[in-house]
């Protein structure tokens, strides 16, 4: 895979990270597209924990993110695999 292609996926999964939290932290959202999100996040997080090198740049990328829903998720991510600990 080249780079340009790396970068394409790896904002994917930015984007889908951020829509998800964030869906998944709206108080006025239906339980079940919350669960749904959750479940998307739990995926992604799987997938992130057996690629450390690329999850480590969704976190550096992610940690100090505008919408607390995402700094939440992203922070036990990094907890996780032992990563950023500090900023966690």
């Amino acid at each position: 895979m080249n780079n340009r292609k790396i970068e394409i996926y790896k904002k994917k999964l930015e984007e889908e990270y951020i829509s998800n939290s964030k869906i998944h932290g709206d108080i006025s959202s239906n339980t079940k597209i919350a669960n749904k999100a959750a479940k998307e996040l739990i995926k992604l997080n799987r997938y992130l924990k057996e690629n450390l090198d690329v999850a480590k740049e969704i976190i550096d990328e992610l940690i100090g993110f505008s919408d607390i829903n995402t700094q939440i998720w992203i922070s036990a991510l990094a907890i996780d695999i032992d990563y950023k600990k500090e900023e966690s």
